[in-house]
């Protein structure tokens, strides 16, 4: 029987998904490292840095955002540098970002290619925001740490991850237009015929087709097929937008849409064409999803436009061993002479907790089990070493995204029966995903709702405490939230204390925060204080949650958040408030294309 180290180890997991998707160990490697290095990797016989974790994933075509990822002292401090130089970015403080990485570039070992194109790509971006002209010659630099051109300038489209995928584009402006045709030409036809997972896709398909679209629909304004099968692409990034529940270049593509629909419905005998009707149907609806975008964007002061990139670097979930360690063990009310009992010394794991050493891998192992977590690459869904069942669960995902819920259901039962030895986590997903969605689907009340996802809780948490400074995972925090909402009406305090925690308006800061369990919280908090009938304490959550997604360029509450708003707004009429005029234009306006949105994506 193998050990838990050997089960959950990054290795393990990279090789299965490897042989899965009939990748060779020179394809995946080539530009990134030197082949040996994988096969020390898979074996276990070489620790492997987080960046190049996500990248062999990411160019495999497998997603790495589902991981909570447990890193040692010195790249977490590496990591929090990244972040800060990206929120220079983002927060348009192009100087500060400039400084940051003149210091970080400088404290870079020789050799390392993906922190070197890490700068290189922020210069680049810097580079096209502020409309300096090296930002070609940047791009080029980044791309060829990791990607090779051949005689001609094209890319050798070898494996590539979403961050290459980027730089190819942003290398293709700087070369000439009919060279750039051929290249974004093939791009498409990369991502089309490879089984790239959707959540990688929407990190780049929406962008190219965009970049495609702009630069040439005036040469194609007279040719349908062109123009049919552009828009086919168009609507295939949008669709992945959905979803994934995000906003990249989601204004850009209404704008290219009603650009390309303006061509087709202007071609000759147009009108007596077979789906014209339709055509009419489809402008006035990206008419309506333009001046949706537009009214946020005016309403919450965000620029809806994807200016820069940085969301590709946006890397949640990372936490410092030690750190998880120390906080888990709070959570479970453990002490350290219980923890390290037969696994190492008090003094050791005292080291450990105060970020003073980093655990050895196999006593690193043996801690997170005994702490009801399962490794490095902490799984927050199914088993990481069975790639089959890692595929059904995202599509499990994607289907409840789009409430399509029995396909969900189908898809569940066709895990139980390949997941043979399934751990606590898996148990705890299968159980809280079929619980929920049985309930959406009113099939079970709200009080046999409940008690499963206790149940569903206890397979990892059998007992907790969350009033200090603990630790859970994001799927044991999805299922607390889960459990919370159910209830609506909490009258717990110790439950209310730790909502208002976790919406406390310090996380909307903080580097280390995970964008996905904020935003439930936030939702909670606006419907516990709806429930209360606080209509302004609720409003004013809403708004926040809806501030919070559209600067990460995220939709997945949006909806939710209209439709409360929605409730609100009715039940404030009910009681005779007198409303503010921009209130009465919020509701009118922007929560009635709202559904209409979701009308036309569940259609």
């Amino acid at each position: 029987m193998r050990s838990n180290y050997e089960r959950f180890n990054f290795g393990k997991y990279l090789e299965d998904i490897r042989n899965k998707h009939g990748v060779s160990v020179e394809a995946l490697s080539a530009g990134l490292c030197d082949r040996s290095l994988i096969s020390k990797i898979e074996s276990g016989d070489r620790y492997s840095s987080m960046l190049l974790r996500d990248r062999l994933i990411d160019r495999i075509g497998a997603t790495s955002e589902e991981y909570e990822k447990y890193v040692k002292i010195d790249e977490f401090k590496r990591w929090r540098y990244r972040t800060e130089i990206i929120r220079d970015i983002e927060e348009k403080r192009y100087a500060d970002a400039e400084d940051k990485l003149e210091g970080y570039f400088k404290s870079i070992n020789d050799g390392d290619a993906l922190e070197e194109q890490f700068v290189y790509d922020m210069k680049a971006m810097l580079a096209r925001l502020e409309g300096r002209k090296d930002a070609d010659i940047f791009a080029e630099k980044a791309l060829k740490k990791t990607v090779s051109l051949d005689a001609d300038g094209f890319v050798v489209m070898q494996w590539l991850a979403p961050r290459e995928i980027n730089l190819v584009i942003e290398y293709s402006a700087g070369i000439g237009r009919t060279k750039r045709l051929e290249q974004l030409r093939r791009l498409i036809r990369y991502s089309d015929e490879n089984d790239i997972d959707v959540r990688n896709l929407v990190l780049f398909y929406p962008k190219l087709v965009y970049v495609y679209a702009s630069e040439y629909v005036k040469d194609y304004t007279n040719d349908p097929e062109w123009l049919s099968q552009t828009l086919k692409k168009v609507c295939k990034a949008e669709r992945y937008l959905f979803v994934t529940n995000r906003l990249f270049y989601t204004l850009e593509l209404t704008e290219v849409k009603d650009a390309i629909l303006n061509c087709i419905l202007k071609l000759k005998d147009c009108e007596n064409a077979i789906g014209y009707e339709q055509f009419l149907e489809n402008k006035t609806r990206n008419e309506d999803e333009h001046n949706l975008w537009t009214g946020l964007e005016k309403a919450y002061r965000v620029d809806m436009r994807t200016q820069d990139w940085c969301y590709l670097y946006h890397e949640e979930g990372v936490k410092c061993v030690g750190d998880v360690i120390r906080r888990r063990r709070h959570t479970l009310g453990m002490s350290k002479e219980e923890l390290c009992r037969d696994i190492c010394s008090f003094d050791t794991l005292d080291r450990i907790e105060r970020l003073k050493m980093n655990p050895q891998p196999n006593r690193m192992m043996e801690l997170l089990t005994r702490l009801k977590l399962s490794g490095e690459y902490q799984k927050t869904l199914v088993s990481v070493t069975n790639a089959e069942a890692k595929k059904i669960e995202e599509n499990i995902a994607i289907y409840t995204n789009a409430r399509e819920y029995d396909k969900a259901l189908i898809e569940m039962a066709n895990l139980k029966k390949i997941n043979k030895s399934a751990t606590a986590e898996d148990d705890q997903f299968l159980l809280m995903n079929e619980t929920m969605i049985k309930y959406r689907k009113r099939e079970i009340p709200a009080g046999e709702c409940e008690q499963l996802l206790d149940r569903a809780l206890g397979f990892t948490l059998p007992a907790y405490d969350i009033s200090g400074d603990f630790y859970m995972t994001r799927l044991e925090l999805t299922c607390l939230y889960n459990r919370i909402i159910i209830r609506k009406d909490i009258n717990d305090d110790k439950l209310m204390r730790f909502v208002e925690n976790m919406c406390d308006p310090q996380h909307l800061n903080d580097d280390t925060r995970d964008t996905r369990i904020l935003e439930l919280f936030l939702f909670a908090e606006m419907r516990i204080r709806e429930e209360a009938g606080d209509w302004k304490g609720a409003e004013r959550y809403g708004k926040i949650l809806v501030l919070l997604e559209l600067r990460c360029k995220r939709s997945a509450m949006l909806y939710s958040v209209f439709n409360e708003r929605i409730l609100i707004y009715d039940k404030r009429v009910e009681q005779g408030e007198d409303i503010p005029e921009k209130d009465i234009r919020n509701n009118d306006l922007l929560v009635a294309t709202f559904r209409k949105r979701e009308r036309a994506n569940r259609q």
